[in-house]
């Protein structure tokens, strides 16, 4: 009674011309002409998910939404969710590195613009952001002790769900995935039998092609702080090693929606990802048909790594698709170059479980550029190439059990004990060693 009560609910505060995902049982079996025929004469279209029988409904008049609040009472019937209209917004700065990625002549150095990549060490005057003008040595991910450890390993395998990836850029090139049946295959063809077509660096769920090719910058963005190659040009990725699959849900404009989320989610579960890094979000809590997709996510094993938000918000206490109980998740948050909690991210005692770096971090773009971005969405391919790395040494351990290693491997800093469940910021060296105290 009570979810029906909120489906109801759900329909009457909607107008109509609305889309929608509804959930059938898969012992149905019902064809999408019959629902078709059911709701009258709607648009719809069977999403081909393996965690669901799910399908996509335009509604246009008051009659068919009317079907379908019926059909919510069917025992047919899991769920209804609006397909959410979802924008990325990254916080950009004016700086441009284009001109300073050269490549440099001596070999065995930091990449050119390493110097600037406070997230990684963090000398103090290389921290400067927006309400934060010099930033605190040592306040960083602790990444040169780590790669003492390790530096990844090209068999774990990272998904984007973002705006894609720049598969051409110098930085990216060297630990973007390529699927090497359709590499090598014919145009046109679904060379490798996985139902897509010429999907060499992944898939765009956007404009529906096998081409994820980034016309944001934010997806590529992500990817160059997860793994841009150790190669004396621009930046490092915390990983050096590492296979990134690029998965475009979100447009050029940076727009998107629920469906091609859960379409990108369910491409990364069948390519077999250790780990999926989600730099958007919501200011609404975890749909239905969403919790099914990070559900399915912990079943196979994967960590389900997520933004926190940008919203100044907290999250135990206002509506985020980040409020995820889940053991295989890790919701993040952004701290700034003193080691303090970003201006603009979002947290939770309950609902954030740790703060990385996220204000003014300098990674790669569209061409062969390089920006500096700030938002939670920075934060989480942190996370996501630290659980990378921690995979890569100890590929036995758990999606549940290199969670709790981030969270309690985390050190204190500034004001972030009251922000997260952590109470911290996340050591790349601390985690690594499972440095606790």
């Amino acid at each position: 009674m009570i979810k029906l009560a909120i489906i109801l609910s759900m329909f009457s505060s909607l107008g109509f011309s609305k889309t929608y995902i509804i959930r059938m049982k898969k012992s149905v079996g019902l064809q999408t002409s019959s629902l078709r025929s059911y709701l009258g004469g709607v648009k719809i279209k069977r999403l081909d998910l393996s965690f669901g029988n799910f399908y996509l409904v335009s509604i246009k008049t008051k009659s068919q939404i009317n079907q379908l609040k019926k059909l919510t009472k069917s025992k047919h019937f899991i769920s209804v969710d609006r397909n959410t209209k979802i924008q990325i917004n990254p916080i950009t700065h004016k700086d441009s590195y284009i001109k300073r990625s050269k490549r440099s002549n001596r070999r065995g150095i930091d990449d050119t613009l390493f110097k600037d990549q406070w997230a990684l060490k963090n000398t103090g005057d290389n921290a400067a952001s927006r309400k934060v003008p010099v930033g605190v040595k040592g306040m960083d991910l602790n990444a040169l002790k780590a790669w003492k450890n390790n530096k990844g390993d090209r068999k774990i395998k990272i998904a984007i769900v973002d705006t894609g990836l720049n598969a051409t850029h110098k930085d990216l090139a060297p630990n973007t995935f390529i699927n090497e049946a359709e590499a090598k295959g014919a145009d046109g063809v679904d060379d490798d039998g996985n139902g897509f077509i010429d999907d060499v660096y992944g898939y765009d769920f956007y404009n529906n092609d096998g081409d994820p090719k980034d016309d944001h910058a934010h997806g590529s963005h992500c990817a160059g702080i997860i793994g841009a190659a150790h190669n004396d040009l621009g930046i490092r990725g915390l990983m050096s090693n590492v296979q990134m699959i690029g998965l475009k849900a979100f447009s050029g404009s940076g727009s998107g929606s629920l469906a091609g989320i859960l379409k990108s989610i369910d491409y990364a579960l069948k390519s077999k990802v250790d780990i999926i890094s989600n730099s958007w979000g919501s200011s609404s809590n975890p749909s239905s048909a969403f919790q099914a997709a990070v559900d399915a996510a912990e079943k196979q094993g994967v960590l389900f790594i997520k933004a926190a938000g940008n919203s100044n918000g907290n999250n135990d206490v206002v509506g985020n698709d980040s409020n995820l109980k889940n053991p295989n998740v890790i919701i993040v948050g952004a701290h700034n170059g003193k080691g303090e909690k970003s201006y603009f991210s979002s947290y939770g005692k309950k609902n954030v479980h740790v703060f990385a770096p996220g204000s003014a971090i300098l990674s790669t773009v569209l061409g062969t550029g390089y920006e500096k971005f700030s938002g939670t969405s920075m934060a989480t391919p942190y996370v996501a190439a630290l659980a990378g790395l921690i995979k890569s040494s100890e590929p036995n351990l758990t999606a549940p059990e290199i969670r709790d290693r981030i969270i309690n491997t985390s050190v204190s800093s500034g004001n972030l004990g009251k922000y997260s469940v952590s109470k911290g910021r996340v050591d790349a060296h601390r985690a690594l060693n499972n440095i606790t105290k």
